[in-house]
């Protein structure tokens, strides 16, 4: 009995431990630090990458959240889609949270998934444009960030098909300034946007893989199934990078592990070589 006892105790306590350590992983936001080298620009430049937020809260009014950001000094700020929640009743906090962010940067938004599926995203798009904030449902946009210019396309599945996608790609890779493409879905890198023109493609949506299990990695992301490739960090095909964020909440699971909410920071930097990478994660 005595050795049941103890066995049922140590169960008890390992729970416990697993539990409060995922509490503390869903809370805890990480940095994660990419510099790349490119000859196509002569300025550097800073962006913030962010995703996945489903409406989270870190600490009163996202205050937590902003001053990290804020640190960070950032020349723009993407936010790769999932800023809410299908199950979102009140979507003020968190259009009041990108609002905050757009003060210290210019924010370039995509939709993801949740967004339709909440069925507030048309009240969500004009309550972010009357913030000021760009929402890019597969536009593109020419911008001046710390007097270097980039162009960033913004795609949205979900409103365009893919042979409209093409053709604004096709177009959009004509430029001879640094492209930046955001998608919400990372596995649409091997399967569309690698074969273009472009420099970097950022995306979100695979959460981290929830579970990244050592030795082993992501368990698993929407969209990939089980032990995911695109679920975080960097990877380089045919010459195009794309960063996938771990993203900052979750959605119908609650719990992440080994897997910390993520703010993603991009250093471009100017060089006059061969493009290089730095993973600093």
């Amino acid at each position: 009995m005595r050795k049941k006892r103890k066995v049922k105790v140590i169960i008890s306590a390992l729970f416990i431990c697993f539990l409060v350590n995922c509490i503390i992983q869903n809370n805890l936001i990480e940095i994660s630090t990419f510099d790349i080298k490119t000859s196509n620009i002569l300025n550097p430049v800073r962006i913030v990458h962010l995703s996945d937020l489903h409406d989270k809260q870190f600490g009163e009014d996202n205050k937590a959240l902003i001053e990290k950001i804020k640190q960070q000094e950032p020349d723009i700020i993407v936010f790769t889609g999932d800023l809410i929640d299908s199950r979102s009743k009140d979507i003020t906090g968190s259009v009041n949270t990108l609002s905050k962010m757009n003060k210290l940067a210019q924010i370039y938004y995509i939709p993801g998934n949740h967004e339709y599926r909440s069925g507030k995203s048309d009240l969500l798009f004009e309550m972010l444009e009357k913030e000021n904030i760009e929402v890019l449902k597969s536009d593109t946009r020419s911008i001046l960030a710390n007097g270097e210019m980039l162009d960033i396309i913004g795609i949205d599945e979900a409103v365009s098909s893919i042979e409209n996608i093409n053709k604004n790609l096709i177009e959009f890779e004509k430029s001879s300034n640094y492209k930046v493409l955001l998608s919400h879905y990372p596995e649409n890198f091997s399967r569309y946007y690698n074969k273009y023109s472009i420099d970097l493609m950022l995306s979100g949506h695979a959460h981290g893989g929830q579970f990244n299990l050592p030795f082993i990695g992501g368990l698993y992301a929407p969209g990939q199934g089980f032990f995911p490739k695109y679920y975080k960090g960097i990877h380089t095909e045919n010459g195009v990078n794309l960063i996938v964020s771990r993203g900052l909440g979750n959605s119908s699971f609650p719990l992440r592990l080994f897997n910390n909410p993520e703010i993603v920071v991009i250093n471009l930097i100017p060089s006059k070589g061969k493009l290089l990478i730095q993973d600093n994660q």
